[in-house]
């Protein structure tokens, strides 16, 4: 028996440039029972609002506004936007090409609805994911709904049940603080998959960096994989920054330093950096490895950064 849904104290965010769609969404989730719509033309007044107000699922044309190189939907799904990464993200879009299509659904949006569509069949798909979502997936580029489009890291590590705010209100169980408490708890686990991932991504990737390098292959080949190795590694240091685990990201900045040198000098670095890259990709794996205590490394971790400064400064 499916039960009865309530969605007078839904929040909705609606991002729409077109003022005349947005008047008439707006007006039609309200005359269906979502009564708390906030309608905005642009990303940047979302994003305001995003940091101050919880809500509950946000419809937006992701792709026509959102910057070139990050969605919106990338930015709250990581945390770089808004209060909450687990709010329910539906896209709307006029293209029904598969690239745009690919990008909202590996940006880690819950639904597409294709334009133009009625208040009534958004209702129809907010009530859907108020009944049935997906639980989260993390891998090293990825975190939302599981649909394996995503290529998944070799760690199996288990989904995430995330908070429903949107679910909660419709069935009249919502509670703000045990709500903020079980968000904070997700972002917990989704960091540390994050970090469990990017370690297994880190050994990977070095490795096969230093393999080529030592293979004397000279191409494009290498650029990308050190342009993976940069992005992963930044992300990795600020998630652990201003953590008891700041000695890692210590060592990610050397890391980065090294990684920024060779990608200056791709076809050609020395053996010095390669050798560098190799041994300090290691020891940010090995710190991260799920089956290891990080603080357990603690020592031989500050030790090595030492030995990169001063390798460094000789080599410079």
């Amino acid at each position: 028996m499916v039960k009865t849904v309530n969605l007078e104290d839904v929040n909705v965010l609606l991002i729409e440039k077109n003022s005349e769609i947005r008047a008439v969404l707006r007006d039609g989730l309200r005359q269906r029972g979502i009564v708390k719509v906030t309608a905005v033309p642009t990303i940047e007044a979302a994003e305001k609002l995003l940091d101050e107000i919880l809500f509950d699922i946000i419809i937006f044309e992701d792709v026509a506004l959102a910057p070139e190189t990050r969605s919106l939907a990338h930015a709250i799904r990581y945390g770089v936007v808004g209060n909450n990464p687990f709010q329910v993200l539906v896209t709307t879009m006029f293209s029904a090409e598969i690239p745009a299509v690919k990008r909202a659904i590996n940006d880690g949006i819950d639904n597409i609805l294709a334009k133009p569509f009625s208040a009534l069949a958004l209702i129809d798909r907010v009530t859907a994911l108020i009944h049935s979502r997906k639980s989260f997936a993390v891998t090293a580029s990825y975190i939302g709904p599981d649909r394996r489009l995503v290529p998944r890291a070799e760690v199996n590590l288990p989904l995430i049940e995330v908070p429903n705010t949107l679910r909660d209100k419709a069935f009249d169980r919502f509670d703000e603080t045990r709500a903020r408490s079980q968000i904070a708890t997700a972002r917990s686990t989704v960091n540390t998959q994050k970090l469990i991932h990017g370690a297994q991504l880190i050994a990977s990737v070095t490795e096969q960096v230093a393999i080529h390098y030592e293979s004397g292959i000279q191409d494009e080949t290498v650029r990308v994989h050190l342009d993976l190795l940069l992005e992963n590694t930044r992300e990795i240091e600020s998630r652990l920054a201003n953590t008891p685990d700041a000695h890692v990201a210590e060592l990610c900045g050397s890391f980065l330093k090294v990684l920024g040198d060779i990608r200056q000098n791709y076809l050609s670095p020395t053996k010095t950096e390669v050798s560098l890259m190799r041994n300090l990709g290691q020891a940010i794996s090995a710190s991260l490895k799920p089956d290891d205590k990080i603080a357990g490394l603690s020592k031989d971790i500050a030790g090595s950064v030492v030995e990169v400064r001063q390798r460094l400064a000789r080599d410079h």
